[in-house]
């Protein structure tokens, strides 16, 4: 019987709602059990046939401001940023 992914609570201290890390970080962890060579493409890979390119990035982009903001580094994210649109 295959597993199933918890879509409520957290995983490792992230949110399992839609965008909050937590799904991502779950499938990611168990693409490395598998024995995936680079587990965070994989989950990437699955994230953007499920969800489409757009909104998967539009949820990475957020992601990706919120451990910005989380360690105080929106300076390196600054340009990348900038160019995706919303």
């Amino acid at each position: 019987m295959a597993t199933q992914l918890k879509h409520s609570g957290k995983f490792h201290g992230k949110s399992n709602a839609l965008g909050g890390g937590g799904r991502f970080a779950q499938l990611e962890a168990k693409a490395k059990a598998s024995g995936a060579s680079n587990p965070g493409a994989v989950a990437a890979a699955i994230g953007r046939k499920k969800y489409g390119n757009k909104k998967f990035t539009k949820m990475a982009v957020a992601g990706k401001k919120r451990a910005a903001k989380k360690e105080n580094l929106t300076h390196k994210l600054g340009k990348a940023m900038a160019k995706v649109k919303y």
